[in-house]
């Protein structure tokens, strides 16, 4: 079982990360870029690597989340 632990007035921690749960995108970046990576060394293999992982991520969290009984 996966503990959800509050780590913030807008963020859950899950996995170890801390997932924003309301976040303002210009306030994190103007372009939408995040991270050391810079796309323009992105490979296909790489680009279906980072889908797969984050779209399994996103499950995972979403079944959690479901289980928090919300007031």
């Amino acid at each position: 079982m996966m503990v959800v632990g509050l780590s913030g007035f807008h963020s859950v921690e899950f996995k170890g990360v801390n997932v924003d749960i309301i976040r303002n995108t210009p306030h994190v970046t103007d372009n939408g870029w995040i991270g050391p990576d810079h796309p323009n060394t992105a490979t296909e293999e790489w680009g279906k690597e980072m889908l797969e992982t984050t779209a399994n991520y996103i499950v995972d969290f979403m079944e959690e989340f479901k289980k928090i009984k919300l007031s």
